[in-house]
Order: C-alpha cells, then structure tokens, then sequence
C-alpha cells in the first residue's frame, strides 16, 4: 500500500475521552496487542467482569480505603459510594425558586443545613457487566507501520436498587420523607431504580510505529520502541444523565487524539520488560448535563439539567510489565501493572443563572484514578513460521483492580483469539 495514501487517509479521520471510570479493557490497550506476524491480524477478545466495587476519594479518610469496609458488610451497598457515602435527598430541591414545584416541596420540609442525616439515604445495588467484546483488525506495513481499528461492545446492568433511610421516620416532616426519593426522581426527571444497556463503545483509528534494535550484549539482547497515534471517534452509547451510574461506553460524544509510546527491553532469550504511556486529549463538547446547584448536593441526585459545555481532563494510561517469553511449549507468561488516570473536568454554563464555582465543585468532575494487577497468558498455536500461512494465537488473563480514587474497580477475566494471515 502506498505510505503517502495510508498517512491522508489516517489524517483525514483524525479530525476526533472522557473514559469511563472503570477498569475495563479497551481494544486498542497495550496489553492486548499482539506480536506483528504476517500482513494482517485480527483479534476478538471477551472480558467479564464478576466483582465490581467503589474507591472514594482517598483525602476524606487520609488514606485509601475500599469502601467494602465502611459501608456495610453487604459488598453490593458500596457501589453507590462512589461520590459520597450518603445521598442528600432534600439538598437536591434546593437551588430552585419557591415557587417551583421543587422549591414548594423544600419548604414542607423545613430544611436546617445543620441537619446532616435529616434527609439522607443510603442506596444499595449491583453493577453486572458480563459483556466486553474487543473488536480489532490491524494491518502491517513497510518501515515498522501499523494501521489499527479497534471498536468494544459492552452490555452493563445495573440490578436490585434500593433507598435506605438512614433514620427511621418519626416526626411529620420525617413521615413526608418516606416518598422524598419519589419526589425527586418525579421532580428532577430522574430514574432511580435499575436498567439494563447495550451498545458499541467508540471507534479508534491508530497508527502505530515500531523499530527493533539489537543489542550485542550479554544481558541486554534486544530493544524495541513503539509510538502510537490515534484518534477517537464517538461512536460510542453517551451517559444517560438521568440514570443512577449509567457510565458512557466511550468518550461521551467527545472526539479526540491519543499520543501513546513504549519502550520493550529482552534479557537474553526468554526474559521482556517494557513501559508503556498513553495520552488521551478531548475537545470540549456541549449537551444536556445534570448541574449542583446548591451546597449539600450529592452527585447522585442533581434535580436540574441543562446545557453545559464540558472541558475533559487529561486522560492517562500507564503500563509496566515482566514477560516470560517462551518458556514451556509456545507458552509465555506477563504480569501486568495498569494504572488509569483522568485529571479535572471542568464546566461552563455559559449564564450568571448558576454559581460556576459552585457547580464545579460537583464531585464527579474531579480526578480519578484506577490501579490494576493483570495476571496474562498467551499461546501461539502455530509451530513452523516458515511453511505457515495462518497464525493463530491465545491470549487469557486475570484483572484484579485493587486501589483506585473515585473509581469504580472491577475484577475480571477474559480471552482473545487472535489470527494473523
């Protein structure tokens, strides 16, 4: 193929996340790619997640702490930790005039800022994602180039949502806040109770570059440098803003450009070590989004809604590895380092209407942070490079998402085949 059509093509679609913060793999992740064999491969891969669990911001308590151990001993009530520990039900309908229905209903109520528990409800649930489908075709090319489409499919299902009091009802205004959730969801035009989403995640075109160095030493045989640039298409199913932790399947409706390189070291034949970082910028995008509008407000329970013109954050990957290459019978092993970052999103609401320091100060525009352990084996089930045509391998693995801030964390498994020609 010509190299000067393959750079205008890759240009021309460049024209491009907020990642949603959870530990899932994404088709174009370092860790899944495989050894350039052949003129083409393509890879499908499944991962499952069967343990999902919230880290909050670790300067709350001073140091990180799984919120398994302060909610409560059923693991499925530590979900809706993510932001707060509680949700504010009467803070939700403050911030709007007293005329309006919400306003008319914060009355009733009578509310003190002093009152920390009066109001408050602890919501319980479990979030299931038995689906991650990772889809990528590559293509090889002269002088170490890479051209790569990668695109997921996830299925998500968010089960057995309930609100808790956190007092039992006893005086009038306590009795009224036994329907105050009903309220706000009518209210607010929210849906606090279970669902169940399915749908591709976004599209990333990358071109990739890799040169290989030999070394004439003892230990350090062989060095390999790889850079990567991409662009992310927003293909991906958005956040339904009027659903409890219903996250996006990609960036949002945000386009964006990756910028990722690595670096690959082998130690005498079966031993590899490597680093690898990714970048991820996003150009703002304006839509529909919930807003905190008053002090007190907790992220699960913005009544309002407007449009709001969001800045993302930085999004960072990092990958640390130590391979053992061929060590029995076609067989390697990998563990695996991944940590996942997202710096500060920012908002603009483009009026005076609304306090713009006030509604920054929302806890899910802040950064966070994902830390996993990634146990991975792969097999090549082919045995002659020579008199082959096709290339067939076997990649499976074990995520264990172990430390995190305002992230949700999951344990997984998962497998890919992958086939070059």
């Amino acid at each position: 193929m010509n190299l000067r059509y393959l750079i205008g093509f890759v240009v021309s679609v460049s024209a491009c996340s907020a990642m949603p913060r959870i530990n899932l793999f994404r088709p174009s992740d370092r860790p899944l790619m495989p050894e350039p064999i052949g003129s083409s491969q393509l890879s499908i891969g499944y991962e499952g997640a069967f343990h999902i669990r919230a880290f909050r911001d670790t300067e709350e308590y001073g140091m990180q702490i799984d919120l398994d151990r302060i909610c409560s001993h059923d693991k499925k009530t530590c979900l809706f930790g993510l932001f707060q520990n509680t949700q504010n039900a009467l803070a939700a309908l403050k911030g709007t005039d007293s005329d309006t229905a919400s306003g008319s209903l914060a009355q009733q109520f009578n509310i003190d800022d002093e009152a920390r528990r009066n109001g408050r409800f602890r919501p319980t649930g479990s979030l299931h994602i038995p689906l991650n489908l990772l889809i990528a075709q590559r293509f090889y090319f002269n002088h170490g180039l890479t051209l790569g489409f990668y695109v997921p499919v996830i299925h998500a299902e968010l089960k057995d949502v309930v609100w808790q009091a956190i007092e039992q009802p006893a005086t009038s205004e306590q009795i009224l806040g036994q329907d105050l959730v009903k309220e706000v969801e009518r209210i607010g035009g929210l849906n606090l109770g279970g669902w169940k989403r399915t749908g591709v995640g976004d599209l990333v075109v990358q071109v990739d570059w890799m040169r290989d160095f030999p070394q004439c030493r003892s230990l350090l045989t062989h060095v390999r440098t790889i850079a990567r640039l991409g662009c992310i298409v927003p293909t991906g199913k958005r956040m339904d803003e009027d659903r409890l932790l219903a996250f996006p399947f990609g960036s949002d409706g945000a386009w964006g450009l990756q910028f990722a390189g690595g670096i690959d070291l082998n130690f005498g034949y079966t031993l590899r070590g490597g680093v690898d970082v990714q970048f991820e910028y996003l150009f703002g995008n304006t839509r529909c989004r919930r807003v905190k509008t008053a002090p007190g407000q907790t992220d699960l329970l913005l009544a309002q809604n407007a449009p709001i013109y969001r800045e993302f954050g930085l999004g960072q990957q990092y990958n640390i590895y130590l391979e053992s290459c061929n060590f029995w019978c076609n067989t390697s092993l990998k563990l695996n380092y991944q940590l996942l970052k997202q710096n500060d999103d920012r908002i603009d609401l483009g009026s005076d209407r609304i306090d713009s320091r006030l509604a920054n100060s929302a806890e899910n525009l802040y950064d966070w942070t994902a830390h996993s352990l990634i146990f991975m084996v792969k097999h090549d089930l082919w045995k002659d490079y020579e008199c082959s045509r096709v290339y067939p391998s076997l990649l499976g693995w074990i995520k264990w998402g172990f430390n995190g801030k305002r992230a949700l964390l999951a344990n997984t498994v998962g497998i890919q085949f992958n086939v070059a020609f």
